[in-house]
């Protein structure tokens, strides 16, 4: 039942018309799509887990395919190990070589001059506890490097590989 919008009378909600004054009456439209909406946030939220699950499963695949390090052309931990060793011989070679420059140039020291082993003990007090060869068992500046003469690159020692790298460069 409901009332009718100009005489207020009580009548059926399925009349056309009120029995009273004659008014057509429209009857509140039942809501005929309540139900789909429902189910359409509902499959749209179906759609959406399943994009997400298929999306997922995308990227794991993707990551799982990844190389471990072990083919051909991927890096190994030894071959890394091994390129960080040669780059800090070849860091404290270039430290050694600016050490002899430096004395050379207070000495006005021609190209082939050797520092004398006393200057050598001076020059190296400061940086000679960290100036090793990653390869030297003794972890001494002494027997890792040959400082050679004035004009000459420090020689490594303990690692010839790490002689040639610069050469290899090239």
């Amino acid at each position: 039942m409901l009332a009718c919008p100009v005489c207020g009378k009580q009548i059926s909600d399925l009349a056309p018309l009120c029995p009273g004054c004659g008014h057509p009456i429209k009857p509140p439209r039942p809501c005929r799509h309540g139900w789909l909406l429902g189910c359409g946030c509902l499959l749209a939220g179906f759609f959406a887990f399943l994009l997400l699950t298929v999306i997922g499963l995308l990227i794991w695949i993707g990551v799982s395919l990844q190389p471990l390090g072990d083919e051909e052309g991927a890096p190994d931990a030894t071959t890394v190990q091994a390129d960080s060793r040669r780059e800090q011989c070849q860091g404290n070679m270039e430290e050694i070589t600016l050490i002899k420059e430096e004395w050379a140039t207070a000495h006005d020291a021609k190209k082939g001059a050797v520092i004398p082993d006393s200057d050598i003990t001076k020059l190296f007090a400061e940086s000679a506890a960290k100036l090793f060869c990653p390869n030297d068992d003794d972890r001494s500046f002494k027997t890792s490097y040959v400082i050679g003469p004035i004009g000459t690159d420090p020689r490594c020692q303990c690692d010839d590989e790490h002689n040639g790298a610069e050469e290899d460069g090239k």
